[in-house]
């Protein structure tokens, strides 16, 4: 026997449009029908139109292509007068702001004083000549005409602006051809030129050697045309590719005029030997050191380092390294910081060696240093410098014990350190109380230790103490010996009410309260009279009370008769509002 098919269920509306003329429509729908497999299946019969049907759609497509074609010309009309009173309106707003502007001040400026103005503009990195150019022809004509908005020049990779670099980054023109530097340099005319040299290229780009050749054409020009006789402020970082240094001509020393020369990179003590080996007006000079020691290469790094530090205008001089350097390195260095006695300001940075340990250290005596800052681990040498006022010690570094009478700075008012243990790292330094004492640790976990024994050598008018461990008592300790305080910040330090109740009361240990009835007014931290706090995280019932006893305190120090100038408490969540 044949197999059952299944039963399907199917359904079906049939309709027909009726019109006037009188013809009939069915419209009907049938009920579900369970069909078999030799049931018949009717299907929807399909309305064709009559002749006189076909006739009347004809004409009604007529009618309404002609309604359709007034419709397009009255909509044409209308948009034309539309546009003609768009034109209309934007010439009188322009015309009326051309008139508001006739009375504006900065157009009766002469050319010459708005391009003073201009210059005062660009103090700013981030503004650029061209946001000038661009606001009324005027003021593009007085851009072009002010020269020294167009000295600053960065000689680049031609393929940042091939992937759609801007021409300018923080005020300076990028300059990524021969066209384009002739053009800057055109625009800067005689002015003294502050050169960039941009030594990058996107990552996972392949022709490296094509970038080195354009940048090496380029300071090749600079040269040839003698334009580098006007570079006063010269700037090079960035890793070296493909020989760059090695395609330089050698027919010349280069950049003779210069009064500030920045060198942090590694590669750039290859170019060391293509400038020039004495100057005149430099003030400014900052050199990478590289670590190994290779006496056909770093030797002459050293000695052209010694006739620079030996210029008599040299105030400012920045030594920097990666990592420490090798033992090999000790005396060339240390000869030509014995050169540098003309410097106002010193920065080692990571200048460490290895395997060397001397008791007493090395002594470097400079006679006009008036800054020193050391970073990143600097202990090997003592110091001799009686003008010092500013010193700086980051990251373990620490000013070792040198010979008699060394390390003594009787004029220095201001010491920041950012220490990573508790070490006592002004053990063998000596100096009257400081004015401004900052203390700053990049381990929380680690509080200043020993350094705060000499407290009262301390003694500072401005204190502050940021990401520290220290405990509210001692702290207090601290603050009951620095009878000169006149400014208290604290950054993220773990304190609470005993602070402000420490501050509330008198040396003798007596409250406000008491001391207003007895007439006497020797607080604690009498002339403490600007206070910021900002309270490390922790409950917030705590923070609250804390608050809330600091205004407290707040005006009973003012009741007391103190001029407070700021008293400003708060808790991390008022910082991140």
């Amino acid at each position: 026997m044949r197999p059952r098919r299944a039963i399907q269920r199917t359904s079906y509306r049939e309709r027909s449009d009726s019109d006037s003329e009188g013809s009939t429509s069915v419209s009907s729908t049938s009920d579900l029908t369970e069909l078999g497999i030799d049931d018949e299946v009717h299907y929807p019969v399909v309305h064709l139109l009559t002749a006189s049907e076909v006739v009347e759609t004809e004409n009604l497509i007529l009618v309404e292509a002609e309604e359709l074609a007034v419709v397009d010309a009255r909509y044409r009309e209308l948009k034309l007068k539309l546009d003609s009173t768009e034109r209309e309106r934007n010439a009188k707003r322009d015309r009326l702001f051309g008139l508001k502007a006739r009375l504006t001040r900065i157009r009766a400026l002469p050319q010459e004083v708005l391009g003073y103005i201009f210059l005062f503009y660009m103090d700013e990195p981030a503004h650029s000549p061209w946001t000038l150019m661009q606001v009324t022809r005027t003021w593009r004509a007085t851009a072009l005409s002010t020269r020294a908005l167009w000295t600053k020049i960065m000689i680049t990779s031609p393929v940042w602006q091939k992937r759609g670099g801007s021409r300018w980054k923080a005020g300076r023109e990028v300059c990524g051809s021969m066209e384009q530097l002739d053009r800057a340099l055109r625009r800067a005319g005689n002015e003294p030129l502050d050169v960039e040299i941009a030594l990058k290229v996107p990552s996972g780009y392949r022709y490296r050697s094509y970038t080195g050749k354009a940048i090496a054409d380029m300071i090749n020009h600079l040269a040839s045309t003698q334009r580098h006789l006007r570079v006063e402020h010269l700037h090079v970082h960035g890793e070296e590719y493909y020989g760059v240094f090695s395609k330089l001509s050698s027919s010349t020393s280069m950049f003779p005029k210069l009064r500030t020369l920045r060198l942090p990179s590694s590669c750039c003590d290859k170019f060391v030997a293509k400038i020039s080996p004495s100057f005149q007006h430099l003030t400014e000079l900052c050199v990478y050191l590289r670590k190994y020691w290779d006496q056909s290469a770093n030797l002459p790094l050293y000695e052209i380092i010694g006739q620079w530090v030996q210029t008599q205008t040299l105030a400012s001089l920045s030594l920097i390294t990666a990592t420490s350097l090798e033992r090999l390195s000790f005396q060339p260095l240390y000869s030509v910081l014995q050169k540098a006695t003309f410097i106002t300001t010193l920065d080692l940075t990571n200048i460490t060696f290895q395997g060397i340990s001397g008791d007493p250290a090395p002594l470097l005596s400079f006679p006009n240093l008036h800054t020193l800052v050391l970073k990143d681990g600097f202990k090997d040498w003592a110091f001799d410098t009686p003008c010092l006022k500013t010193l700086t010690m980051t990251m373990d570094s620490a000013i070792p014990r040198g010979p008699p009478g060394s390390n003594h700075f009787p004029l220095l008012a201001s010491m920041t350190i950012l220490h990573t243990w508790s070490t006592d790292y002004i053990k063998h330094i000596h100096f009257p109380p400081l004015h401004t004492l900052d203390i700053s640790s990049a381990r929380s976990s680690y509080g200043p230790g020993a350094m705060m024994n000499r407290s009262v050598d301390l003694n500072p008018v401005v204190f502050r103490l940021r990401k520290t461990k220290v405990s509210t008592s001692t702290l207090v300790a601290w603050l009951a010996l620095m009878d000169r305080l006149e400014e208290l910040v604290l950054v993220e330090i773990d304190v609470d009410r005993g602070l402000f109740d420490f501050l509330a009361s008198s040396a003798k240990g007596e409250s406000l309260m008491r001391l207003s009835m007895t007439g006497e007014n020797e607080l604690n931290c009498p002339r403490l009279v600007r206070l910021q706090v900002d309270l490390k995280a922790q409950a917030p019932v705590r923070n609250r009370t804390t608050i809330a006893v600091a205004k407290k305190t707040s005006n009973a120090r003012i009741k007391a008769g103190i001029a407070i100038e700021r008293w400003a408490v708060c808790s991390p969540t008022d910082r991140s509002g």
